[in-house]
């Protein structure tokens, strides 16, 4: 599958675009053939590994938040999203290994592919500089292939604003199910300590990230009934860090509390316990 020119999905950038109408290349609105064409001039010919990535939780989590987010979803897991542009995507096959580190293992890793490959190959890059394998649309965290696409993601107010045409109780509802490929997710914060109280952040253990972006970004949390905008950072394989305020986290006063979290439509609801 991976020898010769990249073959996209025939219907793939049409479903991009009909959930993005506003993609666009170097700022041009997009089509299906200029997103292909686009897309298709970082395919490396002959190379067997098309992505590169850690897990950060278990293999199935992060399998099974792949396969649900579709092209154009911000969550539960966007990363990658390239390799759902080929046509015989179900011929692909997921290798991994166990590691610690796992931040610094992936980076290692990406760059070792990218010194290996064919430098007649690299010259065909519209990305010269930038080299990772096909499906990485980052080489490094904070760091992107120079790809010119813009928009190509649900705008993350849009998805807000959907979500405030329901009542904000609807948001705290028990999920039928905890399995990483349902729409809701129910995860728990680390335990609240002495110190977490004085902070304006709640702590978000390993074991919960894979319900939060991969990436820094601004959430839509409930406290309390109230909706606000909170600053998210995933913090590579240490605990990530959600910015609920130092006056709520004032307000938690049971020792080694662990707060419930509920995700539905992107929004995250705290509830106590």
């Amino acid at each position: 599958m991976t020898k010769g020119s990249y073959i996209p999905s025939p219907s793939a950038y049409a479903e991009l675009l009909s959930v993005c109408p506003a993609t666009c290349i170097d700022g041009a609105l997009a089509t299906p053939s200029t997103l292909a064409e686009r897309i298709g001039s970082f395919w490396l010919p002959n190379e067997p590994v098309l992505y590169i990535g850690m897990a950060g939780t278990s293999i199935r989590t992060r399998v099974g938040q792949y396969y649900s987010t579709k092209l154009g979803a911000r969550a539960p897991h966007a990363g990658g999203w390239w390799l759902k542009t080929l046509e015989g995507l179900d011929r692909l096959y997921v290798h991994f290994a166990p590691c610690d580190e796992v931040s610094t293992r992936e980076q290692s890793i990406i760059s070792a592919f990218a010194t290996s490959i064919d430098p007649a190959h690299r010259r065909q890059l519209f990305d010269t500089e930038r080299v990772a394998p096909f499906a990485n649309v980052d080489v490094a965290k904070g760091l992107h292939k120079r790809h010119g696409l813009s928009n190509y993601k649900v705008p993350a107010q849009a998805v807000a604003n959907q979500s405030a045409t329901k009542p904000v109780e609807q948001t705290t509802t028990v999920p039928r199910t905890t399995d990483s490929s349902a729409a809701e997710l129910r995860v728990q914060s680390q335990p609240v300590t002495d110190k977490d109280r004085t902070r304006s952040y709640l702590r978000i253990p390993a074991v919960s990230k894979h319900a939060f972006p991969d990436m820094a970004a601004q959430l839509k949390v409930v406290l309390g009934g109230v909706m606000i905008d909170a600053p998210w950072r995933p913090n590579g394989s240490r605990s990530g860090t959600l910015g609920v305020g130092v006056d709520y986290m004032r307000g938690l006063r049971e020792r080694n509390e662990r707060l419930q979290i509920n995700v539905s439509n992107g929004i995250y609801t705290i509830l106590r316990k």
